[in-house]
């Protein structure tokens, strides 16, 4: 039986993956599989005392309830039955802050408005296109001062730059494997899709 505040780690792989271009035209995806260890202690739980595993996240333990406690106490802080919840009807969903303007030629059929949108229609003296997209560059889509803005012509603009901006992590990732990877092999699970 373990001691409380035994840590042991589970070797894990994580899979990362690079396209190349070759000089034929043709892509090729290079995929590799690193090991990397993730640590978990014997913990108690602190309503019930019951000891199991537990992920160490910022050297603490992840969760300080186990399973049942940490379902039954939620629960009962909604006031729902642990057994049969009951619905309390539709779930509020967060949406972009949004402004009441019927008169604005692009509102939509509830006459509200994209805060974004507005900010940046102030910005540039000028309605903008029903195309033209309007990106938050810090993902935060309740930060909408015109510094944290980018506008797009249309919205395959805008995804374009989010796969580059996909592709750009990829390839700092792959990047980071191959200066770790040098001079050592890199481990792979067995029946992988691409050889190296």
């Amino acid at each position: 039986m373990p001691v409380i505040g035994e840590v042991k780690y589970k070797v894990r792989q994580k899979r990362f993956a690079r396209i190349a271009t070759l000089k034929d035209g043709t892509r090729k995806v290079y995929e590799y599989y690193l090991p990397y260890k993730r640590p978990y202690i014997w913990a108690a739980c602190e309503n019930c005392g019951e000891c199991r595993w537990v992920q160490v996240e910022h050297e603490i333990p992840k969760h300080r309830l186990c399973q049942k406690c940490g379902t039954q106490g939620h629960l009962a802080e909604v006031g729902k039955s642990t057994r049969f919840p009951k619905s309390d009807g539709p779930k509020t969903k967060r949406t972009r802050p949004r402004i009441q303007d019927a008169r604005h030629p692009y509102a939509r059929n509830d006459g509200r408005i994209s805060l974004s949108r507005i900010t940046m229609e102030r910005h540039l003296g000028r309605y903008l296109l029903p195309e033209e997209v309007v990106h938050h560059i810090d993902g935060n889509v309740y930060n909408n001062d015109i510094s944290n803005l980018r506008l797009f012509a249309n919205d395959h603009a805008h995804m374009r730059h989010h796969y580059n901006l996909r592709m750009s992590a990829v390839g700092r990732a792959a990047t980071q494997i191959n200066e770790m990877a040098e001079g050592e092999t890199i481990p792979s699970l067995p029946g992988g899709l691409f050889e190296s």
